[in-house]
């Protein structure tokens, strides 16, 4: 389809047989294919230093060379590099702005307000126009039609054009934009360019896409891969940088986006986001039968036990361990009866609620005679301690944890009252695990108890109920690495009918973030009648970046976004919708999308779990097909 037949309308699942073994959940949703896509990337391009970094234009030559002019030198690139270019060899194109540049293309100045700054032709006769007011865009015997942020430009504001098949490119003071007719793509901030500082822009012949900036000159450009390819990608980052014994989480890194220096370090959560790397393990394992994937899920579920059991109080799991030479960050910090770790106290729910979900799907999908018992002794360790100090996690004090509450007394107390659906669903989830685990009816006496007596079922169709700016996403995922567990091993039907009826106002509430974990877990638990927005879910996954280091995003400038009155819960301000992955900075599941200032220097790396879970997730439950070549 042309690039103008794309535009002229301007209006912003494939189905398949599955192919895995019934699903434990729910009955079989649709499936989507995975089929090879445009993967986008980036590089920075080194200048000589002679040559400095402001690259004020550039091109491609007609001999098929690219050439740079910055304030200093003028060169082309060869096969052994660059060179100076002699005076008049390959002189840069003539610039396209002003009113005679409407006139050459047949357009009157009249009908183009605002300055014009930069004018193309395509191969289908649309004239583009570049205007400090937005994007004019004109097809032969039609009036000019004016593209401002109310139809989804980011920045109006433009400097420069470049053309490609396919789409055109705008650059600007803020970054670059790429419109098809019918999708506006902004690349902007450091993870896409040297610098928002964007002066010229020209097509190569493979399609990328070079950017002058005031910093440098980059390259955006497409690797043609599938989702399954991409999830090699991220297995292969994480053995490489992304494991402390055992443990997965993110990095630090010795200077902004430099990898070949990685700092580990402990986390506070350090049990919940090696869970879900566990979890995405399981999955890959029970999809392949690959012995690579079964060897990874073994070792993190060895450091799962580590963390499980090396506080030496039956049952409580401490956050993150350290060797006793290693340095570690604040909080309590305890050393092991056996002198080998130092570990953190003061656990959450959000360590627990790990547990739960990577212990019960290892016991499930991966572990052996003697795993199954090592498992069977953990959770119920874990269960008992809970159920034996009233639903509540008692730390060596003596006390409750902060956040590790989820008895009766703490759900009818004003300082619990708006985490109770979520405190609710959390322990009805770990004492489903742990009957299904250990078979002890204790268990499920005290699931009875809290249903019957409490009415845990029913608080747990409140779950997501707060006030905006109190609103916690990592209260999200907690909620959705609840329900997985629970719709998995809860056979009665009046409490599963209860617990969807939860599922369902969550997923609707998260729906709009387009998460592919919260859209996978509500598709396999409600089944075939159930929506898992696969376009969604698939977009989401396939426009992840590959590059998961933290640079820092502000979309306060965006013309296509409202920002807030009232701020979030960190106390920044937010956006009134939820752009694109790869517009905002690396987010976990646990993250706010709505923010309008994020990430940092480039400092750190995340481990890119967040993006296996769901896709093997998807893969397990038929959700997403095997890759297609």
């Amino acid at each position: 389809m042309s690039l103008q037949s794309r535009w002229l309308p301007f209006v912003l699942f494939c189905a398949a047989a599955a192919s895995h073994a019934q699903d434990p959940v729910g009955e079989r949703p649709p499936q989507a294919r995975d089929v090879p896509y445009g993967q986008w990337e980036r590089e920075d391009v080194p200048l000589p230093p002679e040559a400095g970094l402001a690259v004020e234009r550039v091109w491609i030559a007609a001999d098929g060379t690219l050439h740079v002019r910055t304030d200093r030198a003028t060169l082309a690139r060869g096969a052994n590099g660059w060179a100076a270019v002699e005076a008049g060899a390959n002189p840069e194109p003539l610039r396209t702005a002003g009113p005679e540049a409407l006139r050459a293309v047949g357009l009157e100045p009249a009908s183009v307000t605002g300055e014009v700054r930069d004018v193309r032709t395509d191969a289908s006769g649309v004239v583009w126009v570049a205007t400090d007011g937005g994007l004019v865009v004109a097809a032969p015997e039609r009036a000019p039609a004016r593209l401002t942020g109310e139809q989804g430009l980011p920045v109006e504001d433009l400097r420069c054009l470049a053309i490609d098949p396919d789409a055109a490119w705008l650059g600007t003071a803020r970054g670059v934009v790429r419109f098809d007719g019918e999708r506006w793509r902004y690349f902007g901030g450091r993870m896409w360019l040297p610098d928002d500082d964007v002066r010229s822009l020209c097509v190569d012949h493979d399609g990328s896409l070079w950017v002058g900036t005031g910093k440098g000159l980059g390259r955006v450009f497409q690797r043609r891969m599938t989702l399954a390819q991409k999830a090699e990608g991220f297995q292969a980052r994480i053995l490489a940088r992304h494991r402390r014994h055992g443990m997965v989480s993110g990095i630090a890194l010795g200077g902004p986006g430099d990898v070949t220096q990685p700092i580990f370090h402990d986390n506070d959560n350090d049990g919940l986001w090696t869970s879900i790397y566990l979890g995405s393990q399981c999955f890959r394992w029970a999809v392949t039968r690959d012995p690579a994937a079964r060897e990874a899920a073994r070792e993190s579920f060895e450091a799962m036990a580590v963390l499980a059991t090396v506080s030496g109080i039956p049952g409580f799991p401490a956050r993150s361990v350290v060797k006793p030479d290693e340095p570690h960050g604040g909080g309590e910090w305890h050393p092991s009866a056996d002198g080998k770790w130092i570990w953190k106290g003061d656990t959450s729910s959000d360590e627990v609620v790990g547990h739960f979900f990577g212990f019960s799907l290892y016991y499930d999908l991966v572990a052996d005679g003697v795993e199954k018992d090592r498992i069977r002794a953990i959770v119920d360790a874990m269960a008992g301690h809970i159920v034996d100090h009233g639903f509540n996690l008692i730390d060596v004090d003596g006390k409750p944890t902060s956040w590790g509450r989820w008895g009766p007394d703490y759900t009818r107390s004003l300082q619990g009252y708006f985490a109770r659906g979520l405190q609710a669903l959390e322990v009805l989830s770990h004492l489903r695990v742990a009957l299904h685990v250990t078979g002890n009816p204790r268990y499920a006496e005290a699931y009875d108890r809290l249903v019957k007596k409490h009415g845990y079922a029913r608080m747990t169709v409140g779950q997501k109920i707060q006030l905006p700016r109190v609103t916690n996403h990592s209260d999200d995922e907690l909620a959705f690495l609840s329900y997985y567990p629970l719709f998995r091993h809860e056979t009665d039907a009046e409490m599963r009918a209860i617990f969807l009826r939860s599922l369902t106002r969550s997923w609707r509430i998260e729906k709009p973030e387009r998460s592919p974990l919260f859209n996978f877990i509500a598709g396999a638990a409600r089944g075939a009648k159930g929506d898992p927005d696969l376009d969604a879910s698939l977009d989401t996954l396939r426009d992840t970046p590959m590059e998961t280091i933290g640079w820092g995003v502000d979309h306060r400038h965006r013309k296509d976004v409202k920002v807030s009155a009232i701020l979030g819960r960190t106390g920044r301000p937010v956006i009134d919708r939820v752009l694109p992955i790869s517009e905002r900075s690396v987010q976990k599941w646990n993250h706010d999308p709505y923010m309008a200032i994020d990430g940092g220097g480039g400092t750190g790396e995340d481990d890119g779990s967040f993006w296996l879970l769901p896709y093997w997730m998807g893969r397990y439950h038929g959700l997403i097909g095997p890759p297609e070549e």
